[in-house]
């Protein structure tokens, strides 16, 4: 398994094609992840997300804190690899983000999705939200 940075394209085009949302958010940082046989697998994007006050809540401002926006993988690398290519995402978005102190991100209930990935790589869980 390996990531590299991802260019906007490779964004859109896994966005588009292996997420449920079938949208592009803004994204700040974006990784490709190849499985094992060095095949393409898909994008993990972060973004300061649609809530320009996503920090407020935690004392952070703008920067200091992002949302994991997408995890939009084909399925060839293995649902049970999902997690560790998440945490070698998170490693390496520390590094290259250096003032980040927060990563945030929303499991959509709507399509049960209950957060699975977020639970196998310990993140807390703050809570469920209704709007």
């Amino acid at each position: 398994m390996r990531l590299t940075r991802a260019t906007p394209e490779a964004v859109r085009f896994a966005c588009l094609k292996y997420h449920y949302a079938k949208s592009v958010p803004s994204v700040q940082f974006g990784y490709n992840i190849y499985n094992d046989s060095d095949e393409w697998c898909g994008v993990i994007c972060y973004g300061s997300g649609a809530n320009n006050h996503i920090g407020e809540p935690y004392g952070m401002c703008q920067g200091e804190i992002l949302e994991l926006e997408r995890v939009a993988l084909n399925g060839k690398q293995g649902h049970n690899a999902t997690s560790t290519e998440v945490a070698m995402s998170v490693r390496q978005l520390k590094a290259d983000d250096p003032v980040l102190k927060m990563i945030v991100s929303y499991a959509d209930c709507d399509q049960n999705h209950y957060g699975t990935i977020y639970q196998a790589t310990n993140w807390i869980y703050l809570g469920k939200k209704m709007e």
